[in-house]
């Protein structure tokens, strides 16, 4: 666990989110993609709870992470779905 997932606001972001459907994720993360390039704190540890959330679940998101100069990116540029065959989300471009 790094020091971000010790902050107690990220801890319940993450213990909400867990305990979601696969669909009610994929409805949250579509939901902040629609809001753009709006960023502050708290919304930054609720999409690192979002991310952890859909790894949780072994949903594979290599569309949207990636590893950048050593910082772990999550891309909310286009909306996604899931494709249960291939247990992955995939953009909607």
């Amino acid at each position: 666990m790094n020091t971000l997932e010790k902050d107690p606001q990220y801890l319940k972001f993450y213990d909400l989110l867990s305990k979601k459907t696969i669909t009610e994720l994929v409805d949250i993360y579509n939901e902040e993609s629609a809001k753009g390039n709006v960023w502050v704190s708290s919304r930054g540890l609720f999409l690192i709870a979002l991310q952890n959330a859909f790894l949780s679940k072994k949903v594979g998101i290599d569309e949207l992470s990636r590893k950048e100069d050593g910082y772990s990116t999550f891309s909310l540029k286009y909306p996604v779905r899931y494709d249960a065959n291939q247990n992955r989300l995939i953009q909607i471009k």
